[in-house]
């Protein structure tokens, strides 16, 4: 977006000023001079500073595709001032998946980010703003930690799919056995948020999914975190750490956060439930149509040589970092099990 806002047209303001106007903003004389002079000018600089240090990286980069945000390399360039060229090249691929934001409060003293790489909700939370543009030296605390308050209780809507029923008691049964120690588990109205390795990492070498955004988080950038923001006062990060795969994270409103996995390489639970050879090498993300069968959100096959600028989205798992290799829980289960499983899966 920055790359494409930086210079587009439509910024300078014999196009900006009559916009403004129709949606009801008034600027007087005075007004359109401050944003003829100064405003306009100095922003515009801005993004084209952002764009000039992020276009080697993004450039490099698979595109990212909707609802997906490359979480620390953007970070590495604009906060750290690191160039895209000095990055190793096992780190310039983190792109990921934008992860839940419901029921923060019981996620407190979990391993956070798709890495476990904190289990400081405050630091965690600081540290999302910083990679949204924020310095140490323009941040709103007070705005940041309102939003937080706000999102430790927020409940995900209900699931809108009616599984049969029997199916969904077996499904229940089979998950509790063999999923719920990992992941908590769903009960009718609420998500209990219960597990003996629920919040811990697991290991790359036993999950075995695409490990591009695990590398992105590199021992030096962790250090530079701790050592230099928010040094010397109550803010300072201390809780960063490096670790070896992903963490186990809970899954309530599961229903809305097809497709799968940390990086969004699987679209449906069903595909999830396959052998990763016969998952959907394409697929288009984006549309919002629910998937009451599969669970997700409905994903049709495409051609990623036709449907380069296409919206929705084509999803291309063979790319680097859109690996959809891994997490083989459930996949051996007979037929009928994996169908109650799904069932299940779908009410959550």
């Amino acid at each position: 977006m920055v790359l494409k806002l930086s210079v587009d047209e439509r910024l300078a303001p014999a196009r900006l000023f009559p916009l403004l106007e129709q949606n009801g903003t008034h600027l007087g004389l005075l007004d359109k001079l401050v944003w003829r002079v100064g405003v306009l000018p100095s922003f515009r600089e801005g993004l084209i500073s952002t764009r000039e240090r992020l276009l080697p990286l993004m450039s490099s980069q698979p595109a990212w595709g909707p609802g997906r945000v490359d979480t620390f390399n953007p970070y590495k360039l604009i906060q750290f001032g690191v160039r895209a060229a000095d990055l190793t090249p096992e780190e310039r691929i983190g792109v990921a998946d934008l992860p839940a934001v419901f029921e923060q409060g019981p996620r407190a003293g979990m391993n956070l980010h798709w890495d476990g790489n904190n289990a400081s909700l405050d630091e965690r939370n600081l540290s999302a703003a910083i990679g949204a543009g924020v310095t140490p030296y323009t941040v709103d605390h007070q705005a940041i930690h309102r939003v937080a308050d706000w999102l430790k209780t927020l409940t995900p809507p209900p699931s809108p799919n009616r599984p049969n029923g029997e199916s969904v008691e077996r499904g229940r049964a089979i998950y509790r056995n063999a999923c719920a120690d990992c992941h908590g588990f769903q009960e009718p109205h609420h998500y209990v948020f219960e597990g003996k390795y629920l919040g811990q990492v697991e290991p790359i070498t036993r999950l075995r999914t695409d490990r591009a955004r695990l590398d992105s988080y590199a021992d030096w950038f962790r250090q530079r975190q701790i050592d230099e923001l928010f040094a010397g006062t109550r803010y300072h990060f201390r809780h960063f750490r490096k670790t070896d795969g992903y963490a186990n994270l809970p899954l309530d409103g599961l229903w809305l956060r097809g497709p799968y996995l940390h990086n969004g390489s699987v679209p449906t639970l069903a595909d999830l439930l396959k052998p990763p050879a016969e998952r959907p090498r394409t697929f288009l993300r984006g549309l919002d149509l629910v998937d009451g069968v599969n669970g997700g959100f409905v994903s049709p096959s495409c051609d990623p040589a036709t449907a380069a600028d296409a919206k929705p989205f084509c999803f291309d798992t063979t790319l680097p970092g859109n690996g959809s290799g891994g997490h083989l829980y459930g996949v051996e289960l007979a037929p009928a099990n994996k169908a109650a499983l799904l069932a299940y899966l779908l009410t959550f």
